[in-house]
């Protein structure tokens, strides 16, 4: 394998890591906020209340017992997309590079 390529490789696996924790921490940031209950139900077996005076989500399993969800709801998402937005991410930024070659390749061979 030539170094070019290998070199290729390292840079779409570094930007497609990279981009791929930006997303699923975009992600465990937004869905939370949109899709509450979706979100709760992944850390929360009881009641999802908005508290106002609080400014945050809790789970009331008991009569007498809650906890805060804001970062249980961030964490359990930050989970669950962080391998399918890595591989989805490093796929996205092979598919870029070698549309990127590709042009430039074609805009070589018309003569620009």
């Amino acid at each position: 394998m030539r170094t070019g390529k290998l070199k290729n490789l390292g840079y779409a696996l570094f930007f497609g890591v990279l981009w791929g924790f930006v997303v699923a921490y975009a992600l465990a940031v937004f869905v939370p906020q949109f899709y509450t209950e979706w979100a709760g139900s992944m850390v929360c077996p009881g009641k999802i209340e908005y508290l106002s005076f609080k400014q945050s989500y809790y789970c009331f399993t008991g009569p007498n017992s809650s906890f805060n969800l804001g970062e249980a709801m961030f964490w359990a998402i930050f989970k669950r997309f962080i391998l399918p937005a890595v591989a989805v991410c490093f796929v996205l930024t092979i598919g870029f590079m070698k549309l990127a070659v590709f042009l430039y390749q074609r805009k070589d061979a018309a003569g620009f």
